[in-house]
Order: structure tokens, then C-alpha cells, then sequence
């Protein structure tokens, strides 16, 4: 039996400082999830540059 729950029953889901890299592009940012929003804290300026 499934039981219907009010919103204020489930956690949100907060992401503070939180590190995204995509492994195609090579393109790594830190971002904040909250409120169902997405910011874009820091970002990796030299995409594609570090071929060292």
C-alpha cells in the first residue's frame, strides 16, 4: 500500500559548491543548485588550452 505524502515530508535537494566536468569536451564548473535553480559559480576559462 503506497501512501500519498505532503512536500514538506521529503528532503529538498540543495547542491552547494559542487563540481561538474564533461568528459567529451573537457569542460569543468562548479555549480549551486537550489530552489529547482541552477547558478554557475566558477568555471574552467582555459577550456580546451591544457594540452601540457
Amino acid at each position: 500500500m503506497v501512501r500519498n505524502r505532503e512536500e514538506s515530508e521529503w528532503p529538498h535537494t540543495v547542491l552547494e559548491d559542487f563540481p561538474l566536468f564533461c568528459p567529451k569536451c573537457k569542460y569543468t564548473c562548479v555549480i549551486r543548485f537550489k530552489d529547482g535553480k541552477i547558478q554557475e559559480i566558477k568555471s574552467d576559462s582555459e577550456r580546451g588550452q591544457r594540452n601540457e
